[in-house]
């Protein structure tokens, strides 16, 4: 926790700063890991699809092999995966609503105080002071505001890339014989 000096002259404890560099890792993180999983999907699915080309071609030669599960499972497993995917994108597409009212209440408070001061149409160091301060809270407020959607919006990709991860590299794995 650092002590910061506010405009005003007075002093505030404040953890703003270090909550939001947790919150912004965290969220880097979370990017880091969906865009892993998305390769990893991405390579699993090219194995897949190059071994199934490959028994296509087979039967191509010997329709007896069109009996293969094989060939099923690539209907059935993508209605499954897609399924999953959307239930589990639906079920964290939460709405961000405490950052949403902290960001509509800060920008309230800032309009009414430079309403109040602008009424008055001086520039002391006071006012000047207060206009940085409200400067100051309306982008931290908008920052907080704009992490917990980028968070949500992390979320809501990894959920709806999960199914699809799992399918892929579950495939992968049983048509290499691995």
């Amino acid at each position: 926790m650092s002590r910061r000096r506010s405009a005003s002259g007075g002093t505030r404890q404040t953890a703003l700063g270090v909550a939001q560099t947790r919150r912004l890792l965290a969220l880097a993180e979370a990017l880091q890991e969906n865009a892993k999983r998305a390769g990893e999907t991405a390579i699993a699915a090219s194995r897949t699809i190059a071994r199934r080309h490959d028994l296509m071609a087979e039967a191509a030669s010997d329709p007896w092999r069109l009996a293969d599960p094989e060939f099923s499972r690539m209907i059935t497993e993508k209605i499954v995966a897609t399924t999953e995917a959307g239930l589990a994108s639906l079920a964290r597409a939460q709405v961000p609503v405490a950052a949403i009212d902290r960001w509509l209440r800060t920008q309230s408070e800032i309009a009414f105080a430079a309403w109040t001061e602008a009424s008055r149409f001086t520039l002391t160091p006071r006012s000047l002071g207060l206009w940085l301060t409200l400067t100051q809270r309306s982008v931290e407020s908008s920052a907080v505001f704009a992490q917990a959607v980028a968070g949500v919006g992390a979320a809501v990709v990894r959920a709806g890339l999960d199914p699809f991860h799992r399918a892929t590299t579950a495939n992968a794995r049983r048509l290499d014989g691995g």
